[in-house]
């Protein structure tokens, strides 16, 4: 970041020439790759006679978040139409919280409609009916989606993703954690910290004493366990999935699960216990978790 002499630290992204934005739009719209370093995400217009105007796409230290997102920028109605778009900066002005840091741009749009919205992912349409709880879990920055743009609804959920999605939605503390001693988790790896402080408040075992196998897929009766375990959840319901006998081990996890309503099975009565967890209904069930 360059500095200024109001002590503000910032950086811009200036285009080759201004881009003309005809008719009235009524915001700036743009995909941004943040990297959660609490900058003041900016722009700048020129107005009909060539002024100059800043628009916010984000509020003061209000890029919190790591990963793609789509943000606006509301274009005022005081200004003079047609408009043009020239730059677009990230600004902090408390020195304690300048950093260095890398994001990315994609995609800058004019939005003319107060009802439009960008979907959140490439391959998570506005009609997809997991949207909201997706999109819930995204904002708070509790689950992000890949570089290309993509949220891989499908693709199944890894023991470690779950570890990190669960130590960011509970807000447990990473700082300092103690070593649990897994072999497969050395503190040099990405999620050492998630992992410890996950294992470290009881909610995820590893596999044996020395092993927490992160990288193996997360199941169904794996996933009923950590969500009844991390939302001190209660209750149980008489057995309504006929692949769930009470000499399981996860049988009233499972049936705590469907008591609260996290759960509703299959349509042949079934709950499927040793199938991975896709993204999507991890996020599904860890939404209906949070919000009961």
């Amino acid at each position: 970041m360059t500095g200024n002499q109001s002590g503000t630290a910032a950086t811009y992204l200036r285009l080759n020439s201004l881009v003309k934005l005809p008719g009235n739009p009524l915001k700036i719209g743009v995909w941004m790759y943040g990297d959660g370093k609490e900058t003041w995400v900016r722009g700048y217009i020129r107005d009909a006679s060539g002024e100059r105007h800043p628009v916010d796409f984000t509020a003061e230290n209000g890029q919190t978040w790591t990963g793609w997102k789509y943000i606006e920028a509301p274009i005022s109605n005081d200004i003079a139409r047609p408009v043009s778009f020239e730059s677009i900066y990230l600004a902090q002005p408390t020195v304690s919280k300048q950093k260095a840091g890398t994001v990315y741009f994609d995609k800058l749009q004019a939005v003319y409609k107060t009802s439009y919205e960008e979907p959140i992912f490439t391959d998570v349409s506005n009609e997809n009916v997991n949207k909201d709880e997706i999109k819930y879990l995204v904002d708070r920055g509790f689950i992000n989606g890949y570089t290309d743009g993509s949220f891989k609804p499908t693709n199944a959920l890894t023991r470690s993703h779950a570890a990190v999605l669960l130590a960011r939605a509970l807000k447990l503390d990473t700082t300092n954690v103690k070593n649990p001693g897994f072999k497969d988790v050395p503190t040099s790896h990405p999620y050492y910290k998630e992992i410890a402080a996950i294992v470290n408040a009881g909610i995820m075992s590893g596999k044996d004493s020395s092993s927490f196998d992160p990288e193996s897929k997360l199941t169904r009766a794996q996933m009923a366990k950590i969500l009844v375990e991390a939302y001190d959840l209660t209750g149980t319901t008489t057995s309504k999935f006929k692949d769930v006998s009470k000499e399981q081990w996860y049988y009233d996890y499972v049936h705590t699960l469907a008591a609260n309503n996290i759960t509703t099975g299959y349509e042949d009565n079934t709950y499927k216990p040793g199938v991975a967890v896709s993204r999507v209904h991890f996020s599904l069930f860890l939404y209906r978790a949070m919000t009961k």
